[in-house]
């Protein structure tokens, strides 16, 4: 004869009883019936779930958003920079010999910026939460303004740098501008306030990191016939597969426990899906799985335009931040398509950015007070970093 035991969400459990008191191995063997039975039925309605708590975040009801939704914030922010654009040129009579980028344009040369994070988190040996606070404030950033009011290559330093801060892995500015090659802490610090503008000030972001390590161990105790070195390395596989995936649109788009179950099923479907049933019916599985497979081509979407492309898209960009440049240049017959372009008098190698803060922002859009960086010489898209010097203070 088994007891019943009314848990608070008005779940009825039936616990078989023990042959006895003394009777241990009985006494473990209730305490799992409890937890399969409790498992199978699922929370109750009581129950506060990690997506529950999630749903009362600043970042989900601030940078959560259905596709639609998340598009259309693209379009409106593209076609706010392009109308402003167009007007500068045109007011230096431009137009027309220069043009905006398209929004396919703007959108592959935000994910080319964004996956330097990369190579900037390694040079300083950050962790990857890190870099990924500081992907999500460069994308969302550019949810806000478009590449043609900023320039991305120090809107990404300053992503950064704040990331640094609040993940609590700080180092000085000094140092940081140190193993960046031609940039100024007065550009960054510049820029710092416009970015936390821009992200209305809400500085906590959940990349799907911690969810991960939660499911990783959970599947210790709902797989218990699986050695953990198994577990281990499905999350290990999974983390590099959520890490790549910083870059793209899944975490607007999804919860970060959503996200992780696509980085786990896409690391091993066979696993994943093993573990949803173990913990959940089959109904409550099967729903969880057709979130999954919705996330999958999202967080998996981390292919970038070619460097040929990358370099043509940055090297209008760089034109269309420095109009006076391609004036410049139209006037003594060296246009930005021409070979002579890759070296510049006035400016340096191609390759080169200036951390000079510009003395005209771009039209209204900027904030009161706000610094606007423009490159003195066509970017090629990638950071120009360098190893630290060891005496800058930390």
């Amino acid at each position: 004869m088994g007891t019943q035991i009314n848990h608070p969400g008005e779940k009825r459990i039936n616990v078989p009883a023990p042959c006895g008191v003394q009777d241990i191995s009985g006494l473990i063997d209730a305490v799992r019936e409890i937890k399969r039975q409790f498992t199978m039925t699922g929370p109750s309605k009581n129950e506060v779930t990690d997506d529950d708590l999630y749903r009362h975040s600043s970042q989900f009801r601030l940078w959560s958003f259905t596709k639609d939704e998340f598009h259309q914030r693209q379009l409106d922010t593209y076609a706010r920079g392009k109308e402003k654009m167009e007007r500068r040129l045109q007011e230096k009579g431009l137009l027309g010999k220069l043009e905006p980028l398209t929004f396919e344009q703007e959108v592959k040369i935000i994910k080319v910026y964004a996956s330097k994070v990369e190579k900037i988190t390694e040079l300083f040996k950050m962790p990857s939460q890190v870099q990924g606070t500081a992907i999500s404030y460069f994308r969302k950033f550019y949810l806000v303004y478009s590449v043609m009011d900023y320039h991305p290559m120090n809107i990404l330093y300053t992503c950064v740098f704040l990331a640094t801060k609040s993940e609590n892995h700080f180092i000085s500015i000094e140092r940081f501008c140190a193993g960046l090659k031609r940039t100024e802490p007065a550009t960054i610090l510049g820029l710092e306030f416009l970015l936390l503008q821009s992200l209305s000030f809400t500085l906590a972001v959940q990349s799907g990191l911690r969810p991960l390590h939660g499911f990783f161990l959970d599947m210790q105790s709902a797989l218990p016939d699986l050695s953990s070195s198994a577990i281990g390395s499905l999350h290990d596989r999974a983390r590099k597969i959520l890490i790549k995936g910083f870059i793209t649109d899944a975490l607007f788009l999804y919860t970060p426990p959503q996200v992780a179950l696509a980085a786990l099923h896409t690391a091993d479907k066979d696993l994943t899906e093993k573990y949803l049933l173990a913990r959940h019916q089959k109904p409550v599985a099967d729903k969880l799985l057709a979130i999954i497979h919705d996330c999958q081509p999202e967080l998996t979407n981390t292919d970038l335009p070619s460097s040929e492309e990358a370099k043509e898209i940055d090297k209008k960009l760089h034109y269309l931040v420095n109009p006076d440049k391609f004036a410049k240049r139209s006037h003594d017959g060296d246009g930005p398509q021409s070979k002579k372009a890759k070296t510049d008098p006035d400016g340096g190698h191609s390759g080169s950015h200036s951390a000079e803060p510009s003395v005209e922002p771009p039209d209204s859009v900027v904030p009161s007070g706000a610094v606007s960086v423009e490159p003195s010489a066509e970017p090629s898209a990638e950071p120009e970093l360098r190893a630290p010097n060891a005496d800058q203070p930390n």
